[in-house]
């Protein structure tokens, strides 16, 4: 299936394991350049290989932490250096996430859940918004 995607410039935040991966998978066999955002460098060095062996033209992994709002902000200034300010797509795969049972988890756990997977999602579009508006 052709999703118009080939050349187009995709950023998938949580891209080097489960559907992160996944949907860098799909991107990458359209044609699309895939910038991957993890946590494990040699994670994303897979992940990248994998990639452009399913032919993504411009396939490059950064370890960021979303957590941190300069990381996230020079994160997406390389990509914009990159790719000449052409961002298409935003995938986020990463959300809120604790160890343990519902019952168990104490209120500090859900706070520290929410900060890394919502608040990391809202830091990632937040950044990425002016270059997504402004590509095609």
């Amino acid at each position: 299936m052709d999703l118009g995607l080939r050349n187009a410039t995709a950023v998938v935040v949580g891209g080097s394991r489960g559907m992160g991966l996944a949907a860098s998978r799909c991107l990458a066999e359209v044609g699309a350049r895939v910038a991957l955002v993890g946590r494990t460098q040699a994670a994303l060095d897979s992940a990248v290989a994998d990639l452009t062996d399913r032919g993504s033209p411009d396939a490059v992994g950064f370890a960021v932490d979303i957590g941190d709002v300069a990381a996230v902000d020079n994160l997406v200034a390389e990509i914009s250096g990159r790719w000449n300010g052409e961002l298409n797509v935003l995938v986020n795969t990463v959300g809120p996430g604790a160890p343990g049972s519902f019952e168990n988890l104490t209120d500090e756990q859900w706070r520290e859940a929410v900060e890394d997977g919502v608040l990391g999602m809202v830091r990632c579009v937040r950044s990425a918004l002016p270059l997504l508006r402004k590509a095609e």
